[in-house]
């Protein structure tokens, strides 16, 4: 059975979603205890009104470095010259 892996919307790293990691940075923003998923889901909003917010699917190490608080916006995702631009970002309403 081959793994259906995804891609880390900011640095474009590879990561198998069903092999669960530790976070290793032990700062406090997520659990350094138990293993959880290699990637971590925020929603992104639109700078225009009106438009979708986006899903934002972000590695361990993308997400320390941002270090979100629950949700970001449009501005603050091109400031991180992602791999993945907003317009290509999934909507947030056709995931969940």
């Amino acid at each position: 059975m081959q793994a259906n892996f995804k891609r880390c919307h900011q640095c474009g790293a590879e990561k198998n979603p069903e092999m669960l990691e530790t976070f290793p940075y032990p700062d406090g923003a997520l659990t350094t205890e138990m293993p959880i998923s290699p990637l971590v889901e925020i929603d992104c909003e639109p700078t225009v009104r009106g438009n979708d917010w986006k899903r934002v699917e972000i590695c361990h190490r993308c997400f320390h470095e941002l270090k979100p608080d629950m949700w970001i916006n449009e501005a603050i995702w091109a400031s991180l010259n992602p791999v993945t631009p907003f317009d290509a970002l999934p909507d947030l309403e056709s995931e969940q």
